[in-house]
């Protein structure tokens, strides 16, 4: 078995088989078979959308020569994959997300392309996540307008209320509610 490599051509056939232009010119369909942990079969929006970021590898299939697959997809150094991160990385490129699991720099990443959903836990979560900068932010705007007002009693108008100093104190704890490492946008 002869291992070869090219570039995707874009083009598909109705079973599946990816068109793989070689070296030499030639265009061969191979059948996507990549490798347990990594459960992949593109369809005809992905391999347009990310032919001109990987290079094939194929190889034919034990004794029928005639029958070609694609073992493997190498990505080129693009703006999606950068040369100083594909080491000790494992990235995940569908047509509406990129995941992202760097094991050097111990980060997880999940980057939807359109207007994905993200959940974290299982498919059954229903808490919405915060945006936590705007919530502090809020926050903080809420304790200056109670800082502010004033009340009225049987003595008449009092400046501030009587408990202004524990309600100032809270501002100062908004900042140890938000993640170190955890990051959205």
């Amino acid at each position: 078995m002869e291992v070869l490599k090219g570039k995707l051509t874009g083009n598909m056939t109705d079973n599946g088989y990816v068109y793989v232009k070689l070296a030499t010119g030639i265009e061969i369909p191979c059948l996507p078979t990549f490798a347990f942990p990594i459960i992949f079969r593109p369809n005809k929006n992905w391999i347009n959308k990310y032919k001109d970021n990987f290079y094939a590898i194929v190889t034919t299939e034990e004794n029928n020569d005639e029958r070609h697959l694609l073992i493997g997809l190498v990505p080129l150094v693009t703006k999606e994959f950068p040369e100083n991160t594909l080491d000790g990385s494992h990235y995940i490129l569908t047509e509406k997300f990129q995941v992202w699991i760097d094991d050097k720099e111990n980060k997880f990443i999940v980057k939807p392309l359109e207007d994905g959903e993200i959940l974290l836990g299982d498919e059954n979560v229903t808490e919405p996540l915060v945006l936590g900068n705007k919530m502090e932010s809020l926050w903080k705007e809420l304790i200056s307008v109670l800082e502010g007002m004033t009340f009225t009693n049987s003595a008449g108008t009092t400046l501030v209320s009587n408990n202004i100093t524990a309600i100032s104190a809270l501002k100062e704890k908004f900042n140890t509610t938000l993640s170190k490492k955890n990051k959205t946008k």
